[in-house]
């Protein structure tokens, strides 16, 4: 069992006057190991912050690459640019009667039951 109280008061109060070298040895190195926690915790943050402004960096060069793909993308779709570059290809529209709608047939809403019954 372990001991409590007074004894324990004791002993840690003997061993402190008699090995004071043991002491500064155990509060040198506890200090030292947090030390070296709060520099690690501090790397951890530092790195993760650089990330981060990469991060943010690419993010907006990406936000411009969108924004100039969109307007080429509406300028493309204009009809006058799909005319200019249907003549500059040669392209001619078909007939009339030539053209069929393909469309997929309406449904009507109504599930079919399900086989086997």
């Amino acid at each position: 069992m372990a001991e409590r109280g007074p004894r324990v008061v004791r002993r840690a109060r003997s061993l402190r006057d008699n090995n004071p070298m043991l002491v500064a040895c155990l509060v040198a190195s506890f200090t030292v190991t947090l030390l070296c926690l709060y520099v690690s915790a501090y790397a951890k943050v530092n790195n993760d912050r650089r990330e981060l402004t990469s991060i943010r960096r690419e993010m907006r060069e990406l936000e411009v690459q969108q924004r100039l793909l969109s307007a080429e993308v509406a300028r493309l779709k204009q009809p006058n640019t799909i005319l200019q570059r249907a003549s500059a290809l040669k392209l001619v529209p078909a007939p009339p009667e030539a053209q069929h709608l393909l469309t997929t047939p309406a449904t009507t809403g109504v599930s079919a039951a399900p086989r086997g019954e």
